[in-house]
């Protein structure tokens, strides 16, 4: 079980997965790479807003990576979502 700290769009939180922290730190990373270039490239500044758009380019680039995979009925969609429903889960408890 991992664990990482999240300080992003003003908030901070601490996250815990099964994943190993190293894997954790690594998505953190990757996804506050995308939130920045989203902040560079819009005038927007809520930061709800910021990460909805964040997470549709992260989708944007997985769909995009696998064009040869129909993802509208699979279930890698399916995992998808439930791993994202999780995350969401999991840092409303947090910030709670």
């Amino acid at each position: 079980m991992g664990s990482v700290s999240i300080s992003l769009l003003g908030t901070s939180f601490k996250l815990r997965a099964q994943e190993d922290s190293l894997h954790l730190q690594r998505i953190v990373d990757y996804y506050s790479k995308i939130v920045s270039q989203v902040e560079s490239c819009v005038s927007e500044r809520d930061p709800l807003k910021l990460s909805i758009l964040a997470g549709i380019m992260v989708i944007d680039e997985l769909f995009s990576n696998n064009k040869q995979s129909d993802y509208t009925h699979t279930d890698e969609l399916d995992e998808v979502e439930n791993i994202t429903l999780h995350l969401i889960n999991t840092i409303n408890k947090t910030l709670e």
